[in-house]
């Protein structure tokens, strides 16, 4: 039953960007954030990839773990620098809690 849910979540989450993308108004990466901040997905907090501090570019939600799943995502790139295209330093962010 949970996965069902967090399943609708999801598929919610995807239809609302699609109708953001279709508007005039350009989604940010505050609109992303105030949102997460107020609709966790799944039962743990959800996490975004943020690059060099201030560039969110993945979120990470509906996992057991999300901070886990981010950290294994983030890790390689961070070992080795030829793993990223452009030079830089991820990290993982809480969303929510």
């Amino acid at each position: 039953m949970c996965k069902i849910k967090n399943i609708q979540k999801m598929f919610f989450f995807v239809i609302v960007l699609s109708f953001i993308g279709c508007s005039d108004k350009q989604t940010t990466q505050e609109d992303l954030k105030e949102y997460f901040s107020k609709h966790k997905i799944g039962t743990s907090p959800d996490y975004a990839i943020v690059k060099n501090g201030n560039d969110y570019l993945i979120t990470i939600h509906g996992y057991m773990d999300d901070q886990a799943v981010c950290l294994d995502m983030i890790k390689p790139m961070n070992e080795n620098p030829n793993l990223s295209i452009i030079p830089g330093t991820y990290s993982c962010v809480p969303l929510n809690h």
